[in-house]
């Protein structure tokens, strides 16, 4: 029950933070590996705002992305390359991370679209937290220095 609460009281100032930003519809690729297999993301790029997207990106602060993934719109292979197994099977009181097992470039358009500095265009190797709530996915990425 804790956990809940601590899913929630981080969730909801983030959410409403989120919403005040600029999100922008983003097309990734969640096959891992440079999109061979594997957790974690291995492309990501932006698409026309008017364009309908399953995965947005809203800046957070100077270096911190939030993707909002529509849980809907994964596959069961999308799942478990997120969750490392599909996301009906995780427990609401399992802490869930996003594990990105290569680095990543992130698309300088949409960094620059979404007001970030150019130089921080890389998702580094690593736990990212990761919130899975009844419709969505939330991820937070920290973005480094190429």
């Amino acid at each position: 029950m804790k956990l809940i609460i601590i899913k929630i009281a981080f969730l909801l100032p983030l959410l409403t933070f989120a919403q005040t930003q600029k999100s922008v519809n983003i097309s990734a690729d969640i096959r891992g590996r440079s999109c061979a297999g594997g957790l974690g993301l291995c492309s990501s790029s932006a698409i026309s705002e008017k364009a309908s997207s399953s995965i947005s990106a809203q800046k957070i602060s100077d270096k911190t992305v939030l993707f909002i993934i529509d849980k809907k719109s994964l596959t069961i292979e999308n799942q478990k390359s997120l969750a490392g197994k599909e996301l009906s099977k995780v427990s609401i009181t399992e802490k869930t991370d996003f594990k990105q097992e290569t680095d990543v470039s992130f698309d300088i358009k949409t960094l620059l679209t979404l007001g970030f500095d150019p130089k921080y265009a890389v998702i580094k190797t690593g736990n990212y937290p990761m919130i899975i709530d009844s419709d969505k996915v939330l991820i937070t990425f920290t973005l480094s220095e190429k």
